[in-house]
């Protein structure tokens, strides 16, 4: 027989509507998965109760229960995270800090692969981290957004000379009392940032081949 019936909904359904059970004769579930999500709704506390008692009690059977339903679910398992980490901002950190503990290779990996596709929000942040550590202004104000504007606005060329950027360079450096603003910021290339290091004024600022500068923003 290809159908089972269910007490609950007193209808007889396939056998692929109900939900295995491994203790019971037939490996299924006497209801059906309707009538079984239906009661679970209904009785959502005490089943989250129960499922956390189970998990406590039975911590290797619910780590390979998890990852036998993670691996052939991947987005619907990274949307649950999602939702986890939004609701529970504090022990996801705490989980997250006890996590790069426990595997400080793998996270040290990590951590470097992201740097290498996310040249510019690394050198936003350490930007950012700079400035807060002199006190400059505008170090809470400027965001990662706002820095990659200002390099597309110059061409991602370096405003002194022309060549391409590498970085991001404050043209009244913070230890001379430069504000961390956009309107501080242009992008330069590696030669001309080591040549102007911290000097202020920096000069022959009028010698230089300066591009896409609009009058009297030196």
């Amino acid at each position: 027989m290809n159908t089972k019936h269910c007490p609950t909904c007193g209808q007889d359904k396939l056998l692929v509507d109900f939900y295995r059970r491994s203790k019971a004769k037939n490996r299924l579930r006497s209801e059906c998965k309707a009538c079984t999500r239906l009661y679970q709704i209904a009785h959502r506390e005490e089943h989250a109760v129960c499922a956390r008692r189970w998990r406590e009690a039975h911590p290797e059977k619910s780590a390979v229960s998890s990852y036998r339903w993670r691996e052939p679910h991947p987005r619907s398992d990274a949307a649950r995270s999602r939702r986890w980490r939004k609701t529970y901002p504090e022990k996801a950190i705490a989980s997250a800090r006890r996590w790069d503990k426990a595997h400080p290779e793998i996270n040290a990996t990590r951590g470097r692969r992201w740097k290498q596709h996310n040249r510019d929000k690394t050198q936003a942040s350490c930007q950012k981290r700079r400035a807060l550590k002199l006190s400059a202004f505008g170090a809470d104000y400027t965001t990662a957004q706002m820095i990659e504007d200002r390099c597309e606005y110059y061409g991602r060329l370096c405003y002194l000379c022309g060549a391409p950027s590498t970085a991001m360079d404050h043209v009244k450096p913070l230890i001379r009392g430069g504000a961390h603003l956009p309107c501080n910021l242009r992008p330069i290339c590696q030669r001309c940032n080591s040549a102007k290091g911290g000097k202020w004024p920096y000069p022959s600022y009028s010698k230089q081949k300066v591009v896409n500068i609009w009058p009297g923003s030196v």
